[in-house]
C-alpha cells in the first residue's frame, strides 16, 4: 500500500528490502501519479497493481513470481556445457517456459551479479520476455491482456495459445542474446513482431 499512516509505501519497501532481499513486493496504488510508481520501483518494489485489483490479475502474479522464485536454480545443467560468457537463442512464444527460461539466463550471471541483483535481473528479464511475446510477436494490446485476466485466471494464458496458434503469428520467434564484456553482463531482447507503441501497454 503506498499510504499508510505514518510510513509511506516506498519506505516500507526499503525497509523491506533492507530485511530480505530475495522477498518479492507488490505495491498497491490509488494513485495514478508516475513519480509514485517510479519511487516505488526505484526503492525495490518489483510491481505494482492499482486499485481496484482484479483477482485474475492478481493471481496472475502471484503464479509468475512464485513460479520464477521455484525455478531460479535452473539452467546450470546447460551452462556446464556451453560457454556461459556468450550465447544467443530463438525461443517460441510461450509464457509457461519464461521462468525456467530466465532461471538459465541469470545462472550465468553468477561470477558477476550478487544475489539481490541476480533476482532484479531475473523479474526485468520476465517482464522483457512476456512483453516480446505478448505483445510483440502475439499483438496482444492491454485492454486484450486485461480482458482475459479479468475473464479467468488462465485467461491470458489462453489467449497466447490461441494467438500462437495463428498461422503468422505463431511463427514468429523470441531472440535473446547474452555477452559479459569488461565485466558488465548484456542481454538482447527482440521479438520479430511488427512493432507497438510501448506508451499503452
Amino acid at each position: 500500500e503506498t499510504d499508510l499512516p505514518g510510513l509511506n509505501g516506498a519506505e516500507m519497501v526499503s525497509a523491506i528490502r533492507k530485511r530480505d532481499e530475495h522477498v518479492v513486493v507488490l505495491m498497491l496504488t490509488t494513485a495514478p501519479a508516475e513519480p509514485t510508481i517510479r519511487n516505488a520501483l526505484r526503492m525495490g518494489a518489483t510491481n505494482f497493481l492499482r486499485k481496484p485489483v482484479h483477482p485474475g490479475e492478481f493471481v496472475h502474479l502471484l503464479r509468475k513470481y512464485s513460479t520464477i522464485l521455484a525455478a531460479r536454480d535452473c539452467g546450470a545443467e546447460i551452462l556446464e556445457i556451453s560457454d556461459p560468457s556468450h550465447f544467443s537463442l530463438k525461443i517460441r512464444n510461450c509464457l509457461r517456459n519464461i521462468p525456467l527460461l530466465t532461471g538459465f539466463l541469470v545462472k550465468a550471471t553468477e561470477e558477476h551479479l550478487d544475489t539481490q541483483a541476480r533476482l532484479a535481473v531475473r523479474l526485468g528479464l520476465t517482464e522483457l520476455l512476456a512483453n516480446a511475446m505478448e505483445h510483440g510477436n502475439l499483438e496482444i494490446t492491454f485492454d486484450e491482456k486485461t480482458q482475459a485476466l479479468q475473464q479467468s485466471v488462465d485467461g491470458l494464458l489462453a489467449l497466447c495459445e490461441t494467438r500462437d496458434a495463428d498461422p503468422v503469428l505463431g511463427k514468429r520467434r523470441v531472440g535473446i542474446s547474452f555477452r559479459v564484456h569488461c565485466g558488465a553482463c548484456e542481454w538482447v531482447i527482440t521479438d520479430e513482431g511488427s512493432g507497438f507503441d510501448w506508451r499503452k501497454i
